[in-house]
C-alpha cells in the first residue's frame, strides 16, 4: 500500500488546481451567502442580496490558490533551485490574497429594512445608508423580449443625484410590493419606462 508521503507532489498541485478551477464556479455562490448571513443577518430585513461583483471577487478567492500553484509549477520546472522554500513564500501570499478578496467579496451587499436602502461596496469603509424620504424617485425598467415585457432593473434615484440599479430577479419580485409601500408611504415618485433590448 501507498503512503500519502510517496504521493507525487506535482499530481497533488495538479489536482488541487483542477478542483481550484471547478470550484471558482460554484463555490462562491455559496460561501458568500454562508458568510453574509453569518455576520449580516436581522430580522429587520426586507430584502438582502450580494451584487454580481461580490460573487466575482468569491470567484477571485478562490481561483487564488490554484492561480499560485500554476506559477510554483512553471517556476519550478525553469528553475531547479526553486523548492519548498519559494513555494510557502508564494502560497503565504496566495493566502494573503484569497483572504483579502474574500474579505471584499463578502463586504459586497445591499439591503432593505424599513428605515431606506442600505448599500456597501467591496472597498467602502462604511455601509452608505439611503432613508426613504431621501429618495427623490423610483424608475422601473421594462425591456421586451420574446412579446413579453418584463421588468429588468430599478433606478432609485436620491436627491443629491445618486443613483443605485437593482436588477430584477426571483428575490425581488417577491419583496418589491413590500418595498414599494415604504415608498408610497414616503411620497417618492415611481415611474415605469421601456428599454430597448440590446441586440
Amino acid at each position: 500500500m501507498r503512503k500519502t508521503s510517496d504521493l507525487d507532489p506535482t499530481i497533488v498541485k495538479v489536482a488541487i488546481i483542477v478542483v481550484g478551477v471547478i470550484c471558482a464556479g460554484l463555490l462562491p455562490l455559496i460561501l458568500v451567502t454562508i458568510l453574509q448571513d453569518i455576520f449580516y443577518f436581522s430580522r429587520d430585513h426586507i430584502y438582502f442580496e450580494a451584487p454580481l461583483s461580490a460573487y466575482i471577487w468569491g470567484g477571485a478567492a478562490i481561483l487564488s490558490i490554484p492561480i499560485f500553484l500554476v506559477v510554483d509549477l512553471i517556476a519550478g520546472k525553469w528553475n531547479d533551485k526553486w523548492g519548498k522554500k519559494a513555494l510557502g513564500i508564494l502560497m503565504t501570499i496566495g493566502v494573503v490574497v484569497f483572504s483579502l478578496s474574500m474579505l471584499l467579496s463578502v463586504r459586497s451587499y445591499f439591503y432593505f429594512d424599513p428605515n431606506g436602502l442600505h448599500v456597501n461596496g467591496a472597498w467602502s469603509l462604511d455601509e452608505h445608508n439611503i432613508d426613504w424620504d431621501h429618495v427623490e424617485e423610483v424608475v422601473k425598467k421594462n425591456e421586451k423580449k420574446n412579446g413579453t415585457l418584463s421588468l429588468k432593473e430599478v433606478d432609485f434615484v436620491t436627491k443629491n443625484g445618486e443613483v443605485f440599479t437593482i436588477t430584477s430577479n426571483k428575490n425581488w419580485m417577491d419583496y418589491q410590493y413590500t418595498i414599494y409601500d415604504y415608498l408610497e408611504k414616503a411620497d417618492v415618485t415611481i415611474t415605469e419606462k421601456r428599454i430597448e433590448t440590446k441586440s
